[in-house]
């Protein structure tokens, strides 16, 4: 719900290799420590195949990782 007032600053604003985006979803990550790429798409009103294709990004970096809930198997908590 903030990321749109959050956006209005831009992308780099505070000199940071990361965009606002991609620190909202970390911020997202840390405050709700094993939710998932919907919650995440949800809060932030962002498109599901863009959020998807930084969650693998950042993945890759090793500054996340996906565990697979044992509730749906198809859903990834992230960490």
């Amino acid at each position: 719900m903030y990321m749109p007032f959050i956006n209005l600053l831009g992308n780099h604003y505070l000199d940071s290799e990361y965009s606002v985006t991609e620190v909202g979803i970390f911020f997202e990550i840390y405050e709700n420590e094993g939710c998932t790429a919907t919650h995440i798409a949800q809060e932030m009103n962002i498109d599901k195949s863009y959020l998807s294709r930084i969650l693998k990004n950042h993945e890759k970096k090793g500054y996340i990782y996906r565990q697979t809930s044992k509730e749906d198997g198809r859903a990834y908590h992230l960490f």
